[in-house]
């Protein structure tokens, strides 16, 4: 596990030389961890937009139980 500053300065080479092995030698790690560091700064965070429109099991018996 990279700390804060490790993971910045990862982005920060990557930025600076543009590739995965460039940023790796700078840093002295590989270059895998170097891809792995920028596709999580890079993607989105997850949201609960998803989780927030899915079906609930009990939205089957809602109705019956307003109603009674």
């Amino acid at each position: 596990m990279k700390s804060v500053r490790q993971t910045m300065d990862i982005i920060a080479a990557y930025h600076e030389v543009g590739s995965y092995r460039g940023a790796a030698a700078m840093c002295n790690t590989t270059h895998r961890t170097v891809k792995r560091v920028v596709l999580q700064r890079t993607q989105p965070a997850p949201t609960t937009e998803n989780s927030a429109s899915a079906k609930k099991n009990y939205d089957i018996v809602a109705s019956v139980v307003r109603s009674g």
